[in-house]
């Protein structure tokens, strides 16, 4: 007898697309959009509850950890980038630029649970995944739908969790890790390769320029230097320690 997982891996076959496009996989993590300063739902009322920061930390600290440096899939969040100054806009955009979902719904809150619905009306061939802290306050219209329960209490306990679940959603991780993907690098383990010190736009810019390790295989010494402020000597130091790494 096939497990919903089985079932869902089926849906593959139906698109393609997903798995033949070039470029290296994106997926989509919605949150609540909440005040960093505050901790609080915006356009929340002032009787609704604060949201957890620290908790939502660890969360994105640990799907990083499992997606962007054991996957090598980019982990996208709707604060990392601005496509658009009109919200729908650049909603749409981030939808359309993933290839997966992972929605945290936990507080139920109704940006999430729109743009979950959006994801899984326009964008029905991409697998998403539902991650709670708890079930009790979930609408019936997700009752019946699998969930991935977690805790935040350890990061690397989460982490290994998370890669486990994960993994187990067949339609999901076939999409993350198809052969023809390229495989994404972060700024993070850029940051280890190449230990020199930048500012966080000029870090950003060269992970945006060669966002993977094929991209960095036909990286040129002029193009770094253009975004290290033309000092060639620099740029022949980076594709150095990449070509190194990427020899590894």
């Amino acid at each position: 007898m096939m497990t919903p997982y089985e079932k869902l891996g089926d849906l593959v076959d139906r698109h393609p697309s997903n798995l033949d496009r070039v470029g290296h996989r994106a997926i989509l993590l919605i949150l609540p959009n909440f005040d960093k300063s505050t901790s609080r739902v915006i356009g929340a009322t002032a009787t609704d509850a604060y949201l957890n920061i620290e908790n939502y930390s660890l969360l994105i600290s640990a799907l990083r950890e499992v997606i962007e440096e054991q996957w090598e899939c980019q982990l996208l969040l709707e604060s990392d980038k601005y496509f658009s100054n009109i919200k729908a806009e650049n909603i749409r955009m981030h939808l359309e630029q993933a290839d997966a979902y992972i929605a945290e719904v936990t507080d139920a809150d109704p940006d999430v649970m729109y743009l979950l619905g959006a994801a899984n009306f326009f964008q029905s061939h991409c697998p998403c995944i539902i991650l709670t802290q708890t079930q009790n306050t979930l609408p019936r219209s997700l009752l019946g739908r699998q969930f991935i329960s977690y805790e935040c209490s350890y990061q690397q306990e989460l982490v290994h969790y998370l890669e486990e679940e994960l993994s187990k959603n067949i339609h999901f991780i076939q999409t993350a890790k198809t052969s023809v993907r390229e495989h994404f690098i972060s700024i993070s383990r850029l940051q280890k390769i190449v230990p020199l010190q930048f500012n966080s736009k000029t870090w950003r810019e060269l992970q945006n320029t060669y966002p993977t390790r094929e991209a960095w295989q036909n990286a040129t010494v002029n193009k770094v230097a253009s975004i290290v402020d033309q000092h060639m000597d620099i740029a022949e130091i980076i594709l150095k320690r990449i070509h190194q790494w990427l020899e590894m």
